[in-house]
């Protein structure tokens, strides 16, 4: 009966200390005692990603670099996910072991662009010539992702020996192909390749393309990229023409005035036909008049017209009668910039013609221009113009301006 009672009260305490023996001696093992397979294996049947990231942990602690680097290897073949991918790809670059390069080098392929990224910053490291048979594939391939693939990578590890690649692909079938090309020749300061970069911006009729490559002329600072700008200058897309002319402006290549007066004819967008009159302006030639006189006559929009008469006068005083006919407009905004610019321009002036307008124009604002303008250009002829007209003027807003006038005038 003792016995019995011995038996049971062995089983009892068993089973009360059972819990504590297998959770200090099963659960709780120290990473010692387990082995790099057996990691491997826990992390092949366990999916939770947070329980492979402490895995992969354990197992840099464990492991041995050159005894279990196939482990690893083959670890990051088996991982489809970029976080314990690009963990065990940087877990096998602390080691430099070269058999992890061409393994990596596969992981340029994947879908997943950190991952891509990662393998290219890490054998970009390395500098070794293993990887090469696994990346050019990418360029050859007929899949338009696995050529863009490549392209990315060459952010990273560009050699001089891809030169024509690269260069083939800026006249890729694909546009997306063609504007990844321009990025990793932008990225990788690729000067020699500006002939062809213009070369397929004057081929090409996509706007987006078109646009990307003369974005990619100005990151290369190409100063011979005239003739692409003013060839682009002419196309049906407003964003390209628009592109372009911000081109000219970063490079600080200047267009002609001829041909800029000639675009200027065609050109229907506001915004651009301001920056066209403006390269006009800036140029002191006679040049380029025609096509001011054709936007005057035609233009409806009084800021565009305004600008190209201010244009006009600035070409010297071949246009002076030009700008004189100019001042019989109806808007009295395009009177006043025409009589502003055509007293300003003039050598001897029409007394009479200036006495007219002063004193019979019906608006405020063409009176008031022509005012500044005599005041400016010839003082003492207005004193005596403005003692007649001051007396029977009526507006007493511009008879005060007469007053200050003659005020001015006084020295003279």
């Amino acid at each position: 009966m003792k016995s019995i009672i011995n038996l049971i009260i062995t089983l009892v305490i068993t089973i009360l200390l059972l819990p504590h023996f297998t959770e200090a001696g099963f659960l709780n093992r120290k990473p010692e005692q387990r082995n790099a397979s057996v990691i491997e294996r826990e992390y092949r049947s366990d999916d939770s990603l947070n329980t492979r990231l402490k895995l992969l942990e354990e197992l840099k602690k464990i492991s041995d670099p050159n005894e279990d680097l196939n482990i690893w290897i083959s670890l990051l073949e088996f991982s489809k996910r970029p976080e314990t991918e690009i963990a065990i790809m940087s877990h096998l670059a602390s080691i430099k072991s070269h058999g992890a390069i061409v393994p990596i080098a596969k992981k340029l392929k994947v879908p997943r662009l950190n991952v891509r990224k990662t393998a290219a910053r890490i054998l970009a490291e390395t500098g070794d010539d293993r990887m090469f048979p696994e990346i050019l594939p990418l360029a050859f391939s007929k899949s338009p992702i696995d050529r863009i693939y490549f392209l990315e990578a060459l952010e990273y590890i560009y050699d001089k020996r891809f030169e024509q690649i690269v260069s083939d692909m800026i006249q890729d079938e694909f546009k997306s192909v063609q504007i990844y090309a321009l990025k990793c020749t932008v990225s990788n300061d690729l000067e020699s390749l500006c002939p062809v970069i213009r070369k397929s911006i004057s081929e090409s009729e996509n706007s987006e393309f078109i646009i990307n490559g003369l974005r990619a002329l100005v990151s290369l600072n190409d100063k011979n990229s005239r003739y692409t700008i003013m060839k682009v200058l002419k196309s049906d897309s407003s964003e390209v023409r628009a592109e372009a002319l911000v081109t000219s402006r970063s490079l600080r290549i200047s267009l002609p005035s001829y041909f800029i007066a000639e675009v200027l004819k065609q050109e229907t967008v506001r915004d651009i036909k301001l920056e066209l009159l403006d390269i006009i302006i800036r140029d002191s030639s006679s040049s380029g008049a025609d096509g001011l006189i054709k936007v005057i006559n035609t233009t409806q929009d009084p800021v565009i017209k305004s600008q190209a008469i201010h244009a006009l006068s600035l070409k010297g005083r071949t246009f002076q009668q030009n700008l004189k006919e100019i001042t019989e407009d109806k808007d009295p905004r395009i009177r006043a910039q025409a009589w502003y610019s055509y007293i300003s321009l003039a050598g001897k002036l029409n007394r009479d013609e200036i006495f007219e307008a002063l004193k019979k124009d019906k608006s405020r604002y063409v009176r008031s221009a022509c005012l500044f303008a005599m005041l400016r250009h010839d003082p003492k002829a207005l004193k005596t113009m403005l003692y007649e007209i001051y007396v029977e003027e009526k507006d007493p807003v511009f008879k005060d301006m007469i007053r200050k006038a003659l005020t001015k005038t006084e020295n003279y």
